[in-house]
């Protein structure tokens, strides 16, 4: 697709990314300033992908260690497409930008949780071996 293509996230992004963030999930409303702010200082990273010049999708994740794992591995925490941009590679692009620089870097691995009904388990799927897991989390 030689109109898209995959970048890091700049300070003049927040708008576009928090129209995306709002639609994508709308209970993190008073979280995102919070949010934006840890791309900036190394928590977490964020990669937008960019079509015709527009902001049309983003990923996010974060970098950390593991027990048992030599050197750092990568949770991506979320990944999102506009709708009216879905099932044209972008998640894909954005999926594989973020495979091709971690191993790059010769990391051990790149991990995601998602919903069983989630419809883009098709790429995931595709794209990565699952593990029969169940995520346990209590909200404090």
């Amino acid at each position: 697709m030689a109109d898209l293509y995959i970048r890091s996230a700049d300070p003049t992004d927040y708008n576009s990314w928090a129209r995306m963030v709002l639609d994508y999930d709308p209970d993190v409303k008073f979280q995102t300033y919070n949010t934006w702010a840890k791309f900036f200082n190394s928590e977490a990273t964020c990669l937008l992908a960019v079509k015709d010049k527009q902001v049309v999708g983003f990923l996010h994740y974060l970098v950390h260690d593991f027990c048992f794992k030599t050197g750092s591995v990568y949770y991506l925490s979320d990944l999102y497409v506009m709708p009216e941009f879905r099932r044209l590679g972008i998640a894909r692009t954005l999926l594989q930008h973020l495979l091709d620089t971690v191993r790059k870097i010769k990391s051990s691995r790149v991990y995601w949780v998602t919903e069983f009904d989630n419809p883009a388990r098709h790429l995931y799927d595709e794209v990565g071996g699952h593990a029969d897991f169940i995520r346990y989390h209590i909200d404090l």
